[in-house]
């Protein structure tokens, strides 16, 4: 099945953290997906930097901790391969 995102995500303001950023990406495959950014040294594992790449801490469905400091394409790729595995979950169970 073929499926593109190229990144959007929509973030807004955490509403428990002022500097931070979240973005609650709803798939309807996979499920949801939680991507937080923030400036560092606010126990955020996902950094915006001056100067340098954004950084993101993304829990994705089914795991017991995040994912830690990790692009944009990154996040899109690991998304594609979990909706790939349940895709193909599913079409076995057929």
């Amino acid at each position: 099945m073929p499926w593109k995102l190229k990144y959007k995500f929509y973030f807004e303001q955490h509403p428990a953290i002022k500097e931070a950023y979240i973005c609650k990406y709803k798939d309807d495959l996979i499920g949801k997906v939680s991507i937080i950014t923030a400036p560092p040294n606010l126990g955020i594992h996902g950094w915006i930097l001056p100067g340098e790449e954004v950084t993101y801490e993304v829990w994705f469905p089914n795991t017991p901790e995040p994912i830690n400091h990790l692009t944009l394409p990154e996040i899109e790729g690991i998304i594609k391969y979990l909706r790939t595995l349940k895709d193909t979950e599913s079409e076995s169970e057929s």
